[in-house]
């Protein structure tokens, strides 16, 4: 669904990952399985899953992406997200 590249602030180049979202979990099992440990431009690739729910995790917020289930994870009242409580993938 979604793939997110990140990069340096610095230098502007790849971080070395990427985070790709899926709609269904049986669509990233199927990428873990066909890609983890393939070869990509001469290095050996790792795919695993970042993360299995949302970030939002009843802390405040938006609900952060949609869950497995279909459902949206967290949202509430508010708070949470100050100076260096940011996602962490």
């Amino acid at each position: 669904q979604n793939c997110h590249l990140n990069l340096d602030r610095k230098t502007g180049y790849c971080k070395g990952y990427a985070l790709v979202e899926y709609e269904k979990r049986s669509m990233a099992d199927d990428a873990i399985k066909k890609c983890h440990k393939e070869d990509l431009l001469g290095q050996t690739i790792g795919v695993e899953f970042a993360f299995m729910e949302g970030p939002g995790g009843g802390r405040g917020g938006s609900g952060g992406p949609r869950r497995w289930d279909g459902r949206r994870g967290g949202g509430g009242g508010g708070g949470g997200r100050g100076r260096g409580q940011g996602r962490r993938y």
